[in-house]
């Protein structure tokens, strides 16, 4: 099985931006291997491993120790059914600064659609404003 389009486009959605950090993982995309899809009743965590040219982003933190503002890197997305709500997506780092899985959240639910890519719409970053995938963002 390989990682899904949709996955893809999604990660591509959260790592928007041109921080360092945010640039380096962008760029471990193409890296990235499947290795397991979990499946829950109000999400998914899809599991990667990766090829040794992933390079290594170490994520910044603040005076107080805690990861800087912005990480995880989040997409939010409306969805249409089983019934109408929101969803949040994060990319998450490994131990080992890369990429290791990307965990869909019900934020409205506990309903998920049966085909687990389906029905999402007007993607969003944290102010409600609508993204896509760009040039720029690829």
């Amino acid at each position: 099985m390989d990682i899904d389009d949709f996955e893809i486009n999604v990660m591509l959605l959260a790592l928007r931006g041109s921080d360092d950090w945010v640039v380096k993982m962008r760029s471990q995309i193409s890296h990235l291997k499947f290795l397991k899809r979990e499946h829950f009743n109000c999400g998914f965590v899809t599991s990667f491993n990766h090829s040794s040219k992933a390079e290594s982003v170490v994520i910044p933190r603040d005076e107080t120790g805690l990861p800087v503002s912005g990480y995880p890197p989040a997409i939010n997305a409306r969805r249409r059914h089983p019934v109408d709500g929101l969803v949040s997506f994060l990319v998450w780092v490994g131990q080992d600064g890369v990429i290791d899985r990307l965990e869909a959240v019900s934020l409205t639910d506990d309903k998920w659609p049966e085909d687990i890519f389906d029905g999402f719409y007007d993607f969003q970053d944290d102010f409600g404003c609508i993204v896509q995938v760009t040039a720029d963002n690829k």
